[in-house]
């Protein structure tokens, strides 16, 4: 049975938000091959594009030699690692079955207003697709690292950064190809994907420390975790959008305003996910509660009868 004979996104908003997310998830997997393989190029080519720009230095310097120099030029450029062209059809598959199975309405347009039911069709359920696999990297990363002496909760954040870089630089890739960009800049911008993508490893809560909203409470535990997830992700795209600007140059042209909305198109669904995660994780919430709550009164008793059995 094709699968769109079951969810039919012509016949209501839910079916459409659901064909969303799915066909979201099968791309998202799909790009994980080619966005790892061309990070792994990125850093391969580091020195034959270094000495490109030597190269370009030099034409600058002796016009005379410019036909020689360009020649040799394109030589370094055909010798670059280029084992993302290679996976990019993995990705380009995805895309296409996600297409095909999971047709959406082109009409939404989405909105980062929550009164807007385009909100809950599109957007929340694009933004939505990157967790199942990011929960799946983080399990997988948390069992390698277990294997390999390293805490769960680290080697998962590390799994994560890794799959977000991974997920982050095809589409950015291919955009700044399609806009005619140099090989130096194409790499540039899989840096600029690395840093955004890789901020998924550091964790909001590790770059807020103890500012804004305290988490002790139920109400301040699920406020806690949808503040942390709106700053990660509007950073994130903030960091991208910059380094897209200034560093690789794909795209000058981005003024402060594309980028603020951006920011928040990102930001805003993240705050609901956030809220929602934070909910779903208050029972583990109310029990580490607990737990710090008799060890304080222990370390108490310790304090006030340290002979007592307890304390003992």
């Amino acid at each position: 049975t094709r699968t769109d004979d079951i969810i039919k996104p012509s016949s209501s908003g839910l079916g459409d938000a659901a064909n969303r997310f799915i066909g979201g998830v099968i791309k998202d997997a799909a790009a994980l091959p080619e966005g790892l393989a061309r990070q792994f190029d990125a850093q391969l080519n580091r020195g034959e594009l270094a000495k490109v720009n030597a190269l370009k230095k030099i034409a600058e310097n002796h016009p005379e030699q410019r036909a020689e120099i360009e020649a040799e030029i394109q030589k370094t450029y055909g010798n670059l690692w280029k084992t993302g062209d290679k996976l990019e059809g993995i990705t380009q598959v995805g895309e296409d079955w996600a297409r095909r199975e999971f047709p959406v309405d082109p009409n939404v347009e989405g909105s980062i207003n929550p009164l807007n039911p385009d909100f809950w069709q599109k957007t929340m359920p694009e933004a939505a697709a990157s967790l199942p696999v990011f929960m799946g990297l983080g399990k997988f990363g948390a069992g390698v690292g277990a294997k390999l002496g390293a805490t769960a909760g680290t080697a998962g954040r590390v799994a994560a950064g890794v799959g977000g870089a991974a997920m982050e630089t095809p589409n950015r890739y291919h955009e700044a190809r399609a806009a005619g960009a140099t090989p130096e800049q194409l790499a540039q911008g899989v840096d600029v994907s690395a840093v955004a993508g890789g901020m998924e490893s550091l964790g909001a809560g590790s770059l807020l420390g103890k500012v804004g909203v305290k988490g002790k409470s139920i109400v301040g535990h699920v406020a806690k975790e949808a503040e942390q997830e709106f700053i990660q992700e509007g950073s994130q795209s903030i960091v991208g959008d910059l380094g897209d600007k200034y560093y690789s140059k794909t795209k000058p042209g981005l003024t402060a305003g594309q980028i603020t909305m951006n920011a928040l198109q990102n930001a805003v669904p993240a705050l609901f996910l956030g809220a929602g995660g934070g909910a779903m994780g208050i029972p583990s919430h109310l029990a580490e509660q607990k737990q710090k709550q008799i060890a304080q009164q222990i370390e108490q008793l310790a304090t006030a009868e340290p002979d007592h059995p307890v304390a003992q």
